[in-house]
Parts: structure tokens; sequence; C-alpha cells
């Protein structure tokens, strides 16, 4: 059996369809290749800053078990002469006002300390600086921490847990600033505005459908 010839295809005869016989319902498909970042991942944080962050945890730790002598140190606090003219259940209610008042004011400060270490460790140049800041001003704050222990307000075992984190903030202070740490912050605020600036990446199309 023989087929008449058939007439040639020209795109204006069906501009909106495939051409006959080419089996495919859409155009070309080419997958829409990633943009890479300009500025590489710097990874993991040097050994300096892991230092720092594992010592900042520490001193929490430090704060926290502090606050088992809270109690004793509001005793010595109310026990002054000033507020001998006070009755005893008087004295009891402020005790218990100021415990409660101290404790859910550090848990609190204990909280905002955790999230600031932890956006430290992520590479989060501002919360290094803030970590700094708090650092600096609780080490200005040492002689007024060894003026109320004199004076018989700062309890010892306060006094004994404070210490070690005021040393530990001055070590951390350094290991947050040393060489490596600022590179590798430096490094990581670049990669992330790197990231930030990328362009979009397309979405691909369909991949072709093919028919009879």
């Amino acid at each position: 059996m023989t087929y008449p010839p058939q007439p040639p295809w020209h795109p204006s005869d069906n501009p909106s369809g495939p051409r006959p016989g080419s089996g495919s319902g859409s155009g070309p498909y080419f997958p829409a290749a990633s943009v890479p970042s300009p500025v590489p991942d710097p990874g993991p944080a040097p050994l300096p800053v892991g230092i720092a962050i594992a010592m900042l945890f520490a001193r929490v730790a430090l704060a926290a078990t502090s606050l088992l002598f809270l109690s004793e140190g509001i005793d010595r606090m109310l026990a002054r002469p000033e507020l001998a003219q006070f009755d005893p259940a008087t004295i009891n209610r402020l005790k218990s006002i100021v415990l409660t008042v101290g404790i859910g004011i550090s848990l609190v400060w204990g909280a905002v300390w955790i999230l600031f270490i932890v956006k430290a460790a992520q590479g989060r140049n501002w919360a290094r600086i803030v970590l700094t800041f708090f650092l600096g001003f609780d080490v200005i704050q040492l002689p007024l921490i060894v003026v109320q222990y004199v004076r018989g307000v700062l309890a010892t075992a306060q006094l004994v847990f404070t210490l070690p984190g005021q040393a530990l903030g001055l070590v951390v202070i350094v290991l947050l600033w040393v060489g490596p740490a600022r590179a590798w912050y430096a490094d990581k605020t670049a990669y992330r505005k790197a990231q930030r600036a990328r362009p979009p990446v397309a979405t691909p199309p369909p991949p072709p459908q093919y028919f009879g």
C-alpha cells in the first residue's frame, strides 16, 4: 500500500502546536545551573573560639550554681543595723520579695547570655561584640563585688563562684579577639553577605512531554 505524499510543513500552518513528527510538546530543556557563592564558607570555628564558647557556658553554670546561696546573701543584707527597726514578719516578706525577684532576673539574664553565646558560636559578629561588652562590664564591677563581700552583704560562697567567673571572662575576651577568631568572624560575615546578595536561581522548565 502506498501513501500520498505529505505537503511540506510550515510554521504558519500550525503556529501554536508542535511540528508533526517532532514527538515533543515543548521546546528544548535546559536545567538551570546553580550560581556558586563568590565567597566560600570558612567552615567550623577555630580552636580559640571553641574554647571561648565552652568557657562562656561554664561561666553560666557557675552563675546558676551561685543562686543556691542567694538566700544567704539576702539574709546578710537584711541583717544590717538600719533594718533592725522592722519586725521579723516584715523582714521575711522583704526576703521573699527580694529572693523571687532575684531568681527571676537571674533566669532571664541567663537565657539572654545563652542566646548570645549560641549566636557567637554560629559566627555572628554582633553577638561577639555584645558578649565582649557584657564581660567587660562584669570585670569593671569586680571592685564593687569585693566591697560587698567586705561589708558582709555578699556571702562567701557567692564570692567563691563569682571570682572564677570574672577570671573566665577576661580569658574569653582575649580568645574572642585573637587573630584566628577575628579572621573567622570576618570571613563568616563576608560569606553571609555574599549569600544574601546571590541572585535567585531560576526555576527549571518542566521536562519535555512525548506523545505517540
